[in-house]
C-alpha cells in the first residue's frame, strides 16, 4: 500500500525536494531550506513558481551572492 494517497501535502527537507519532484508529480510539495530551486529545477521561477512544488530557500538564485557584496 503506497502512502501517496493517504497525505495532502508533502514537505520536504533540503535535497529531499529533488526527489518529491519527481514521485510526487499531482501532490503539493513544499521544500525547506534549500539553495537556488530554480537551477536544480525545482520550480520556474521565484516570482511564479509553477507547478506543485514551493518553499523556502536558503539561497534564492546564483546572482543573489554577487549583489551582497
Amino acid at each position: 500500500m503506497s502512502l501517496v494517497p493517504q497525505i495532502d501535502l508533502l514537505v520536504v527537507w533540503a535535497e529531499a525536494a529533488i526527489a518529491a519532484k519527481k514521485l510526487a508529480v499531482s501532490l503539493p510539495a513544499v521544500f525547506v531550506s534549500i539553495g537556488f530551486p530554480v537551477e536544480l529545477g525545482l520550480v520556474q521561477s521565484l516570482a511564479h513558481p509553477g507547478g506543485n512544488m514551493t518553499g523556502i530557500t536558503s539561497e534564492a538564485a546564483l546572482e543573489t551572492s554577487g549583489k551582497r557584496l
